[in-house]
């Protein structure tokens, strides 16, 4: 049995830490009888061979399909890779073969959109906070001054489509609110606009098969506004036990947990993570995530559960 990660590698400037940070994942799937490897995007080509017919490659060798499972990693950067790993999916759906990053509520693009994972999310209850979309070129001003005049205060600007903190930018003011907007019209990046939460943190429930494997709090450091450990952040990972026993009577937590039950229920989804934004006011929804979540910094405890639990899902869906 065979397990792919299929990543955009240019979009990371420091890949080869990842794949390091990667290597108990390999060690740890081995020992679960499955073959666990990175590959990139770039090099991923499905063609029609004479022989074997349509046919996904790497480095022009023939995937073979027939015991394989894969991951398929959202290109940000570029248009191209965008399309190409959208592609990719698609093709691996369309031929039965297990994506351990599933589409939630079988909609392909949602794992990939905010905006649909808070239509989403507010479909089952969750509260969201408000938002715009910024539109593209000159429509994005106009629609920054009318948000702004509707929530004054300082604002969050967001890519609608990436993760792991990339392009986050804080604006504490109309006027920086309005220069910023002059710089995301001329990208190829579409964002979003939300209000500022003060003190805030990330809270992650991470559910596998349904059930809760852990959770995780990501805390912005010193006056920093972004909580993801690559850009800064501090996390703290608890099993459902420690939660429980720490959390358990808390305001929000338990209402946050029964939520994401919820959503993890009406996703289809065998693996998701539910992210809440939190303060001492109350919470919303953040965003949610399947397999492509990282799973590299979890204590030893929880990562073996988690991975037995991986495993099980490769091996049952080829049984």
């Amino acid at each position: 049995m065979k397990l792919y990660w299929v990543v955009a590698r240019e979009e990371y400037s420091k890949v080869e830490e990842i794949e390091n940070s990667y290597s108990h994942f390999t060690q740890e799937m081995r020992k679960r009888d499955i073959e666990f490897s990175f590959i990139a995007l770039e090099n991923c080509v499905v063609t029609t061979h004479p022989e074997k017919g349509m046919s996904l490659t790497y480095k022009s060798k023939i995937l073979d399909e027939s015991d394989s499972a894969f991951i398929v990693s959202q290109a940000n950067l570029n248009a191209q890779a965008r399309s190409v790993a959208s592609t990719l999916r698609l093709y691996l759906r369309a031929r039965g073969i297990r994506l351990l990053n599933e589409s939630i509520a079988g909609i392909e693009t949602l794992e990939w959109n905010k905006v649909a994972q808070m239509t989403f999310a507010k479909m089952t209850g969750a509260p969201i906070l408000p938002f715009t979309m910024l539109g593209y070129h000159r429509h994005i001003v106009p629609v920054i001054q009318k948000f702004a005049d509707c929530y004054p205060g300082e604002y969050i600007f967001k890519p609608t489509g990436t993760g792991m903190g990339f392009g986050v930018i804080k604006s504490d003011s109309p006027q920086h609110a309005i220069s910023t907007g002059n710089l995301i019209s001329s990208s190829a990046i579409e964002y979003i606009m939300t209000p500022y939460v003060k003190k805030a943190q990330d809270v992650r429930f991470f559910f596998v098969d349904s059930a809760l494997a852990f959770i995780k709090f990501r805390i912005p450091r010193g006056n920093g506004y972004i909580g993801n450990v690559a850009l800064g952040g501090e996390q703290v990972t608890l099993s459902e036990d420690e939660f429980n026993e720490k959390y358990g009577k808390l305001p929000f937590f338990q209402e946050m947990r029964v939520l994401s039950t919820n959503i993890v229920q009406k996703s289809g989804c065998s693996i998701l993570a539910v992210d809440w934004l939190m303060n001492d006011d109350g919470f919303y929804f953040n965003e949610m995530s399947t397999a492509e979540t990282g799973m590299t910094t979890l204590p030893e405890e929880i990562r073996k559960r988690v991975l037995d639990h991986l495993a099980n899902i490769v091996h049952h869906y080829y049984e």
